[in-house]
């Protein structure tokens, strides 16, 4: 016969062997925190970063990743009433841009680390004499703005804020990737474009490989890039750098100044405080991925 001690025990393992299970199927099925993050377009450098992202975090926060034209875009969507995403990447310009056109906005977010850093580049043609942008002529040279809300876009809009005098008098002309490099290379006068975009990529990459179009960068030597922005005016976005001369051998013969800019990680305020755990999770997350892409 059993003693009443073992019969307690086997009674006691399978209690805690069910409850065991049970929680584990609990664990199993229950549901991860969902974050809908802004990007950029399928396959660019923003959107990349978030399949990053989305892969670390798999475990504890279900990531959807919304395609979007980039900053501008994301930074309305986050604003909407209700939001149509609860996390960003955006240029650290697009959020001060942003705050100058919408003053009366209560867009609640957090920036966390930045994610990557992005040059400024000027981009002219041969028949620009000068190799700086502070000696343009302003009535004489074209500038060709990129895409309504692209980061080049919000770049040129901000630089024009901080600098008038300067930028105000250009003859702008919209123009889009796809046709501004021709434009470039056919223009009869001194023509410019201003592209933020990562080292040795895309437009930068096209320009150099195919030096026939006769196309050269210049000087971004302008201190008022220097000036503190937002609403606080307590940050300088854009940082002084240089273009080594062996990253556009074609457009360049020596190294360039110029600034870069940051593209940052925001959350909703909001999002942070309905899900302080995963909030958590994320910012470790971010910081990691900050610290891996420097090295």
């Amino acid at each position: 016969m059993i003693s009443f001690s073992h019969f307690f025990l086997i009674c006691l393992c399978l209690f805690l062997g069910q409850s065991l299970g049970f929680q584990a199927l609990l664990a199993r099925e229950s549901p991860k925190t969902k974050l809908r993050l802004c990007t950029g377009s399928q396959g660019n450098q923003y959107y990349q970063i978030g399949e990053k992202l989305k892969k670390r975090l798999s475990n504890e926060i279900d990531v959807e990743l919304i395609v979007t034209k980039g900053s501008w875009e994301n930074l309305g969507r986050i604003d909407a009433n209700p939001p149509q995403c609860d996390a960003m990447i955006a240029q650290d310009d697009a959020y001060a841009l942003y705050q100058f056109e919408h003053p009366n906005s209560v867009m609640n977010i957090i920036k966390l680390d930045p994610l990557c850093k992005e040059y400024l580049h000027v981009l002219c043609n041969q028949n620009t004499v000068a190799h700086q942008i502070s000696k343009l002529d302003d009535h004489k040279t074209i500038f060709y703005t990129m895409s309504y809300g692209s980061g080049s876009y919000i770049t040129w809009a901000l630089i024009k804020k901080l600098n008038p005098h300067k930028y105000n008098h250009f003859k702008e002309i919209n123009t889009t990737s796809d046709q501004v490099l021709d434009q470039l290379k056919n223009a009869y006068q001194s023509a410019c474009v201003l592209i933020v975009n990562d080292l040795a990529k895309g437009l930068l990459e096209s320009a150099n490989d195919h030096f026939q179009l006769g196309l050269k960068l210049l000087h971004l030597d302008d201190a008022t890039l220097k000036t503190p922005v937002g609403r606080d005016l307590k940050v300088q976005l854009y940082q002084t750098d240089l273009i080594h001369e062996n990253i556009y051998p074609k457009l360049q013969a020596e190294h360039i100044e110029t600034y870069t800019i940051t593209a940052s990680f925001f959350v909703s305020a909001d999002w942070q405080i309905s899900h302080a755990k995963a909030f958590e999770r994320l910012v470790d997350e971010v910081q990691q991925f900050n610290q891996s892409s420097k090295k």
